[in-house]
C-alpha cells in the first residue's frame, strides 16, 4: 500500500508540476507571392473589303479586333498611330507617292466599338470618327477594379468617296501600343 501511494503521489506531482509546461504556445506563418505583370495586346486582321474608296467611301468597315491583357492598379493606355497621318496613300513600284497630289491620297478615322472579355476599369468613351493625323490615346484609368482579361474591341475605318484618286493601291499601317500608366 505504501508503494501504490508514492506512485499516486508522484503521478499527482507530474500532472501538478506538467500543467505548468504546457502553457498556451503560438506560431505565425506569413504568405507571400508574387504576380508578373501583364502587359499584351493583340491584333487579329479581319480581312476586310477595302474596295469602293472613290465611289461610294468605307462606313465603319471592320478592319481588324484587338485583344487587351492588363493587371496594372493604375490603369494603361492604347495609344494609336498611323504611318501616314490618317491618310491612305497611293503605293506603287514599292514607294508611297507624293501627298502634295489631291490625288494620291484619301484621309479615313478610325471607330472603336467594345466587345468580349473582361475589363477591369470605368469603359471609357470610345471613338466613333477618330483621325489619326496625330498619335490617339485611349486610356482605362477610370475606376480600376481588377485586371483587364482577355477584352476585344473592333477597330473600324471610314472614309468618304474621292471620285478624284488616281488610279492604284493606297494604303498605310496603323499601330496600336500599349503602356501601363
Amino acid at each position: 500500500m505504501k508503494n501504490l501511494s508514492r506512485v499516486l503521489l508522484g503521478t499527482a506531482l507530474v500532472v501538478a508540476t506538467s500543467s505548468g509546461v504546457f502553457a498556451a504556445v503560438s506560431g505565425t506563418q506569413s504568405l507571400a507571392s508574387t504576380v508578373s505583370a501583364i502587359n499584351s495586346l493583340a491584333l487579329t486582321d479581319a480581312s476586310a473589303s477595302m474596295s469602293g474608296v472613290d465611289t461610294t467611301g468605307l462606313d465603319n468597315v471592320k478592319i481588324c479586333d484587338i485583344k487587351l491583357n492588363n493587371n496594372s492598379p493604375t490603369g494603361f493606355k492604347v495609344t494609336f498611330s498611323s504611318a501616314k497621318g490618317g491618310k491612305m496613300v497611293r503605293y506603287a513600284s514599292g514607294a508611297y507617292a507624293d501627298v502634295s497630289k489631291t490625288g494620291n491620297w484619301l484621309n479615313y478615322t478610325i471607330a472603336v466599338s467594345a466587345g468580349t472579355g473582361t475589363l477591369g476599369t470605368a469603359a471609357p468613351t470610345l471613338p466613333s470618327a477618330q483621325s489619326l493625323s496625330s498619335d490617339y490615346d485611349l486610356t482605362f484609368d477610370t475606376a480600376v477594379d481588377r485586371s483587364t482579361i482577355d477584352k476585344v474591341y473592333d477597330i473600324k475605318v471610314s472614309t468618304v468617296a474621292k471620285d478624284s484618286l488616281f488610279n492604284g493601291s493606297f494604303q498605310d499601317t496603323i499601330t496600336a501600343t500599349i503602356a501601363d500608366i
